[in-house]
């Protein structure tokens, strides 16, 4: 098993380019367009993993557009 990114979050100023640019650049599949807590959500399969867009700018411009991200990683024995 590899590892890969398992889902990220990201906020988008232009929800509409963003996605059009994951679509053509990686071949992304939307599985949900949503409304949720007042802002459109849209998750987006890419390879193994999920992106998970919010409709809104970052909340703070030093941290970046990514609040959480998860990976999988094989399980160890010990």
């Amino acid at each position: 098993m590899q590892s890969h990114v398992h889902h990220a979050h990201l906020f988008a100023s232009d929800l509409d380019a963003a996605l059009k640019f994951y679509q053509e650049m990686f071949g992304g599949k939307i599985l949900a367009d949503l409304n949720m807590a007042g802002a459109r959500n849209v998750f987006v399969a890419v390879g193994k993993g999920r992106l998970h867009f919010y409709d809104q700018p970052p909340k703070d411009e030093g941290n970046g557009a990514i609040p959480d991200y998860s990976r999988k990683t094989p399980t160890r024995r010990l």
